[in-house]
């Protein structure tokens, strides 16, 4: 789905989840409501954005409700590219057992859910949040690629967490602006996988957390 959450919708999010810093922003909305900085939690005017690391954000639902399949479908897939590159770089980085098999799981997950669209022939379209998602999805390789060791793990796996969160928001977001069944149906099966995965970072993330605390400075190979 960034360091890294400034990607990801983003599992993967896809992941819509993301990957996910620096960038360009959203332009401001005509109404305060719509423009005031959301965290991810409910928002009373129904128009949901999502805050980057650096306080950019991926879109709204009335973004959403106007994207067409094709839009959709470059959206999805550039989540599942975003994962696919940071997850190679932490395996060309880490000497972190659990950020490696993480890593590997990303690629191999993430690769099969581009195959499966892919075989949906949807075609691809940009759109304001997918060109987002690619700003921003460069961004958190760079700022990867500047880290080494134990930085670079715990940077990776928070990326991860904020970004499959990121990206779970924008899947389901995606789903109800859909119109071709098999697209939906994708979305569908695509939202318990990045479920699942935000749910492995998180574990990922405390357990680097809880052995930088036993060390004094971080793990670079939990067993």
């Amino acid at each position: 789905m960034a360091m890294l959450s400034r990607s990801i919708l983003l599992t993967g999010a896809l992941a819509l989840c993301a990957a996910h810093c620096g960038g360009s922003s959203t332009p401001p909305s005509n109404t305060p409501e719509a423009s005031a900085e959301n965290t991810g939690g409910p928002d009373p005017t129904g128009s949901q954005q999502f805050t980057q690391g650096d306080g950019t954000t991926t879109g709204s639902n009335s973004d959403a409700a106007s994207l067409s399949d094709a839009q959709i479908a470059a959206i999805a897939d550039k989540i599942n590219t975003s994962e696919i590159e940071q997850a190679r770089i932490a395996q060309s980085k880490s000497n972190n057992e659990q950020v490696r098999h993480f890593a590997e799981m990303m690629i191999e997950h993430h690769g099969q859910a581009k195959s499966q669209q892919q075989a949906l022939g949807l075609g691809s379209a940009e759109s304001q949040m997918s060109m987002q998602l690619e700003q921003e999805s460069k961004a958190t390789l760079e700022t990867l690629q500047a880290k080494t060791g134990p930085d670079f793990d715990r940077a990776y796996m928070q990326g991860q967490v904020e970004g499959h969160q990121k990206a779970l928001d924008t899947i389901k977001q995606l789903r109800t602006s859909a119109q071709s069944p098999e697209l939906r149906s994708y979305l569908d099966k695509l939202t318990p996988q990045v479920e699942q995965h935000l749910e492995q970072a998180r574990s990922a993330q405390q357990a680097l957390q809880a052995s930088s605390d036993r060390t004094g400075f971080g793990a670079t190979g939990m067993r």
